[in-house]
């Protein structure tokens, strides 16, 4: 199999910039209330649709419906399938980071395209109207980030935005909410010219560990 020039610190460097993306926007606001985790392992062959259903407008409340990692995963199902949870992943009062990889990711020297990583990020607080427009804007007008119009989301009264990057061979893709109950975010990154997830498919990730 023909592998991809890319070494681990480049994979490593990018997915720590997509913890990183996360990260900022969701320290835009502070958090007042409890945040949960949510685990995953993603699978290049998989999408959103396939681990259960995307959340069907009128249905979406936008709250955190997992409380661990585990919960995570088991909601975003088979699209987590190949990766293990990272060390480096996190569950503290108000806020969840997780992160996965899989054996090629975490592999010395060259990679095969079959390396891929997945973050989930999330803060649990109320935001008003005020502060969802603010923070929107924010992240608005971040490098590579584009607003989308997503009745699931825009009937909570919240804003959603798809993230298309790459750097060094690796690219990324991903989804931010920001809803009245906080901001929720999914980045997958891989190997090569394709992300594991379009940011599509990464809207409808993140949706998934919502109710």
């Amino acid at each position: 199999m023909r592998t991809t020039r890319t070494t681990k610190t480049a994979i490593t460097v990018v997915t720590s910039g997509a913890v990183a993306l996360t990260l900022l926007l969701a320290g835009c606001t502070g958090s007042d209330d409890d945040a949960s985790s949510g685990q995953s392992d993603p699978s290049g062959s998989s999408s959103a649709s396939s681990s259960g259903t995307a959340q069907e407008t009128g249905d979406l409340t936008g709250e955190l419906a997992v409380t661990t990692c585990a919960e995570a995963g088991e909601a975003l199902g088979s699209i987590i399938d190949g990766l293990d949870l990272q060390d480096e992943s996190t569950e503290a009062d108000g806020q969840l980071q997780c992160s996965w990889a899989n054996g090629a990711a975490s592999a010395e020297g060259e990679i095969d395209p079959s390396a891929q990583a997945i973050v989930a990020v999330a803060q649990v607080q109320e935001l008003d109207e005020a502060t969802i427009t603010s923070q929107s804007d924010q992240i608005a007008g971040t490098d590579g980030v584009t607003e989308v119009e997503d009745a699931r989301i825009g009937d909570i009264g919240g804003r959603a935005f798809e993230l298309e990057a790459s750097q060094e061979g690796v690219s990324l893709s991903g989804a931010t909410v920001v809803t009245p109950n906080g901001l929720f975010a999914l980045s997958a990154t891989g190997a090569g010219d394709t992300a594991p997830l379009s940011p599509s498919e990464a809207l409808d990730a993140t949706l998934l560990l919502l109710r």
